[in-house]
């Protein structure tokens, strides 16, 4: 589970979002740990054959950790609550949407990505 607080503070006085994450490579390898790894196999005799490995959840939630104190970011909001509740289960999805809920009340005219 998460420090609600940590990830509910105001980030700056003048932009109490912090930054966009939309362009951070820090943001986009966060990311690419959400998605399944698939190793491709070939034996050289038959057609190669695929191996997923899982999503590493709590190496997720340390990432997005790292992120917090740089931007209030719906997307980052998002992955953090399904790792959440693949890690917590249904109180894990409670808390995630939770800190969604709780943002989107505080931050609505500051947070990321702008509305257009």
């Amino acid at each position: 589970m998460i420090d609600l607080a940590l990830w509910l503070n105001p980030l700056n006085g003048a932009k109490p979002s912090g930054e966009d994450l939309r362009n951070d490579p820090a943001f986009h390898e966060l990311e690419r740990l959400t998605e399944p790894q698939v190793k491709v196999v070939h034996d050289g005799n038959s057609k190669p054959t695929s191996q997923s490995s899982p999503v590493d959840w709590t190496a997720v939630l340390e990432k997005a950790e790292e992120l917090r104190p740089r931007g209030r970011d719906l997307r980052l909001l998002v992955i953090v609550a399904r790792a959440l509740a693949n890690e917590e289960g249904l109180a894990g999805l409670a808390q995630g949407l939770t800190l969604i809920a709780k943002t989107l009340e505080q931050y609505w005219d500051t947070m990321h990505p702008a509305l257009r």
